[in-house]
């Protein structure tokens, strides 16, 4: 069977099982699984007296559940025993006698007996510190999910320490207990104004790796595109994204200025992750260095990771947003207002180029309009694009005009401060010396006004593919 075929099988699966339990989402064997354990909250007990002991072994290597019952022998558990047996947990090996034993405390047991019966999970891989440090300080803290290292997730992922912190998510870097190996979580507020953007963001995520191997096939590309998804589920009313973790990301490895010869691995990747984004009607919107992952610590090949804002222009049927993008990498179509497309991604590209070759960032503005100052001074031309025929509706046209007069009355107190204007012609200056012409033909195609003239990724991997780089 080709890669086609298989990719088109495992959509139909996909879509199949979402169709039947958008609650339990299971790929096959041969791809990372994501499922979800549940949208509503944690178990609610109204008195612990009523919840009856119960006594588990659980063993690092056993495959299942064991009991003890009568005469001090371990057997099956049935879910239903759950009910009558205090829970302890076995740290160590099979071989190990005695039993190192840990009670869960009652409002684990009920958490526990509530995630086994929904097959959330089966048996307890890591114990953790839940009832010394989260349970007693508290779950949440200001939306967030109250993060302790050597905490446990779903009994599961052991919490190793913080990896980011965004505006709606914490990312922690987790050792999955289950498998053996470390992986990145993805822990949104649990706000309910944030359940559908972790919807949104699952879907996306889940599309592009279906797709992935299919298109690495067809386009001969050995680029690794896009982070991958593994599992999501809820855990104590806050959802989460479980994802393969990689290196550092573009932001924290602090590269300095580097070579056209690096680079060019590192702006190809961005490229073909950007053009596979493209070919799946998806458009990231907020691409900078610190969404963009070394796959590893010995190559300097990327990916391009955090999906929490991107649109898929198809099915998107919400009024434009225009909060997307950080400043120094938004594009002027978004600080306009005007209705923006894949290109809005290609501009924040062309500024993570240039801070790769020159260590200088652009666009660093303290506000839209010092930005809109910046970019006329790099492009050359006067911001004219409220002219263009895309612009004619009335409502559009007076919306870019008002927020073209605006940036003209700051204009004039722009031109008075030095700082911003030798930062920009040092900046200038910079992008002239870039060794390799290619990529500064790419730089200049992709810095202007008309988002309709800004050249694609495929127009890009194109010029760098005949270059001599």
């Amino acid at each position: 069977m080709s890669n086609s075929q298989n990719i088109k099988k495992l959509n139909k699966n996909f879509n199949k099982d979402k169709n039947q339990n958008p609650n339990n989402m299971e790929t096959s064997t041969s791809n990372p699984s994501f499922d979800e354990i549940s949208t509503s909250h944690p178990p609610i007990v109204e008195n612990l007296d009523e919840i009856k002991p119960i006594r588990l072994y659980i063993s690092k290597s056993a495959d299942a559940i064991m009991y003890s019952g009568e005469g001090g022998k371990h057997s099956q558990a049935n879910i239903s025993t759950l009910e009558q047996i205090d829970v302890f947990i076995d740290d160590s090996d099979e071989s190990e006698v005695p039993h190192q034993e840990r009670i869960l405390s009652k409002y684990e047991q009920q958490e526990f007996k509530d995630l086994v019966s929904r097959q959330a999970i089966d048996k307890i891989f890591y114990k953790g510190d839940s009832e010394q440090v989260n349970l007693l300080n508290g779950i949440t803290i200001n939306y967030r999910y109250a993060i302790y290292n050597n905490d446990h997730i779903l009994y599961r992922y052991e919490i190793i320490g913080k990896l980011g912190r965004g505006a709606y998510s914490d990312v922690v870097k987790c050792f999955d207990h289950k498998h053996g190996k470390m992986v990145a979580l993805k822990i949104t507020k649990n706000e309910k104004k944030y359940q559908k953007s972790f919807e949104n963001e699952v879907e996306i995520m889940s599309q592009l790796l279906f797709q992935r191997n299919n298109y690495k096939s067809v386009l001969k590309t050995r680029s690794a595109l896009i982070s991958f998804i593994q599992k999501r589920f809820y855990w104590r009313s806050h959802p989460v994204i479980v994802m393969k973790i990689y290196n550092k990301n573009l932001y924290n490895a602090n590269l300095k200025e580097m070579t056209c010869k690096i680079g060019k691995i590192i702006i190809t990747d961005i490229l073909e992750g950007l053009n596979f984004l493209k070919s799946q009607n998806i458009i990231h919107c907020d691409l900078k260095p610190e969404n963009i992952f070394f796959v590893n610590n010995y190559t300097y090949n990327v990916v391009i990771g955090d999906y929490g804002m991107s649109i898929n222009k198809l099915t998107n049927n919400e009024k434009i947003n225009y909060y997307i993008q950080t400043r120094w990498y938004r594009a002027p179509d978004v600080i306009l207002n005007i209705p923006y497309d894949y290109s809005i991604d290609m501009w924040s590209a062309g500024g993570i180029f240039v801070e790769l070759l020159t260590n200088t960032v652009v666009f660093r503005a303290k506000n839209e309009y010092e930005l809109l100052y910046i970019a006329e001074k790099i492009i050359g031309l006067p911001l004219d694009i409220y002219k263009l025929p895309i612009y004619k509706k009335s409502c559009i046209k007076q919306n870019v005009e008002s927020k073209i007069n605006k940036y003209f009355e700051k204009k004039s107190t722009y031109l008075k401060y030095n700082n911003i204007n030798e930062n920009i012609m040092n900046i200038q200056k910079k992008i002239e010396l870039i060794e390799s012409d290619t990529i500064k033909e790419i730089i200049n195609r992709i810095f202007v006004w008309n988002p309709d003239k800004r050249i694609t990724p495929e127009e890009a991997l194109e010029m760098i593919k005949n270059s001599k780089l």
